[in-house]
């Protein structure tokens, strides 16, 4: 067999050469369309800013204690947090309290100068009757990294409070911006007096003002949870954003005012080169499967992209713009088997002559076909 093999060297190389370089076109077609895919998504994730691609997801949590805030941490930690962490740079988690209302008398104004009252009740009245007007509002949240988030400009870092269990007010420490301080008139050492707007066991917190603090990188963007998440909705409140440990919240506020409830945020800072063409579906069914499940287990889950939408429109047009690539692909496909085809007849008409020898000589077709199985597995 292996005599007669070499003796047709010639049509055999053409054979094998023919077969090795028609797997390579084809496999080379696949990867070449394949990253194809890949620069259309990257050109289309790039026409986009890459804040607009970040994900941030917000939820909340009646009551605040350790156990519910393990609950949602863990809940999210083990599905979205998961799924995306091969795509992010970085990730950042926060956590906010309810609104509180100043509990300090309010100021009187002018009904016209009142910015947090309805527009019919700043045109109403006597235009030199005073009213009393308070739009100075509070909430407690943690910052991730805070000693080098933050420059403090005057004061020192608060220290973590619990709830001494007695009933006067819970006295907690934190500090405040810069520009929140100025607005309001807020020192250091001062002891700004707040009360829930809901209804609670106790009636009033305490916060002492331990330091102010600026910015080091305002622009950074591991500040959109505070910026965004945390961010006042409205221009027409004075917010007064207390920086606090995280412990203080949990066993301290959530022990002392037991309705109360917190706002989560996670902000993931996803990688738009550390995402393939062929990922797309699984990262719109992950958000989707993502949302559906967690909006059972947590209040208020909100999420926050332009990526789903991103990805969806990427596919639509790959979707038209892939009937081409299969055109060009098939035509290649058939290119190939015709050349196969073509060596396979060549290779069949030369042999004819020696099966009809073989047979001449008492040759069945099953010893014929068994001679020239074995030829082609040393072929291959």
């Amino acid at each position: 067999i292996v005599k007669r093999t070499l003796s047709h060297w010639r049509l055999l190389s053409a054979v094998v050469v023919g077969v090795v370089l028609a797997s390579a076109i084809m496999a080379s077609s696949v990867i070449f369309f394949d990253a194809l895919r890949d620069v259309a998504l990257q050109r289309a994730l790039a026409n986009h800013d890459a804040s607009d691609i970040d994900v941030i997801v917000e939820a909340g949590q009646v009551p605040t204690t350790p156990e519910s805030h393990a609950t949602i941490v863990d809940a999210m930690n083990s599905t979205i947090v998961r799924r995306f962490d091969p795509f992010l740079d970085q990730r950042e988690f926060a956590i906010k309290t309810w609104t509180f209302f100043v509990n300090l008398p309010p100021p009187m104004v002018a009904p016209a100068d009142c910015t947090c009252r309805t527009t019919v009740g700043r045109n109403s009245g006597n235009a030199g009757e005073l009213i009393e007007c308070d739009c100075r509002r509070a909430v407690m949240m943690t910052l991730p990294d805070v000693d080098n988030r933050v420059q403090l400009v005057e004061g020192v870092m608060p220290r973590e409070v619990f709830d001494h269990g007695t009933d006067a007010p819970l006295l907690i420490e934190g500090i405040l911006d810069v520009p929140s301080a100025k607005m309001l008139d807020i020192r250091v050492g001062d002891i700004y007096p707040i009360t829930p707007h809901w209804e609670d066991i106790h009636a009033e917190v305490q916060v002492l003002v331990t330091g102010v603090y600026e910015r080091v990188d305002p622009e950074s963007d591991h500040w959109r949870i505070q910026n965004e998440a945390f961010g006042s909705r409205t221009n027409t409140l004075q917010f007064a954003r207390f920086v606090v440990p995280e412990p203080t919240i949990l066993e301290g506020l959530g022990s002392y005012l037991p309705n109360m409830g917190t706002d989560y945020a996670w902000w993931m800072d996803v990688d738009s080169k550390k995402i393939k063409a062929t990922e797309t579906t699984n990262i719109r069914n992950t958000i989707d499967g993502t949302e559906r499940e967690l909006k059972a287990i947590v209040d208020g889950f909100l999420l926050r992209s332009d990526l789903p939408q991103v990805l969806s429109a990427f596919e639509t047009d790959l979707f038209f713009n892939r009937l081409p690539m299969f055109i060009v692909l098939i035509l290649i496909v058939l290119v190939v088997l015709y050349y196969v085809v073509t060596l396979a007849s060549l290779l069949v008409d030369a042999q004819r002559g020696e099966v009809g020898l073989l047979r001449t000589r008492g040759a069945t077709s099953s010893q014929i076909l068994a001679v020239f199985v074995i030829e082609a597995a040393l072929l291959a």
